[in-house]
């Protein structure tokens, strides 16, 4: 390899580390995000006392998600429970 080769692979080696490592950095932001917005789910549902009956049924408390998304409608319901975790209510 001459001197011209080393120059051209170098910086895209060097692009692609840099990209996994920017890769990594996003996804530590979003699971910092995401751990974040657990806690305030969960402090949210803390807050509603007394917590909402589904559908008015007496034996299960939750509230339900609309899905953000035309067509998702489709996958279930997906509801946020009293300990402010999610469940799939089918």
């Amino acid at each position: 390899m001459d001197y011209h080769d080393a120059a051209v692979t170098a910086p895209v080696n060097n692009q692609k580390d840099n990209g996994q490592e920017d890769i990594a950095a996003a996804d530590g932001v979003l699971l910092d995000a995401a751990a974040r917005l657990k806690e305030l789910l969960a402090e949210l549902a803390a807050s509603l006392r007394p917590f909402p009956a589904f559908m008015n049924m007496v034996s299960l408390q939750a509230v339900e998600l609309e899905p953000p998304f035309p067509g998702l409608e489709d996958r279930g319901c997906v509801v946020v429970l009293p300990d402010g975790n999610f469940a799939n209510s089918t």
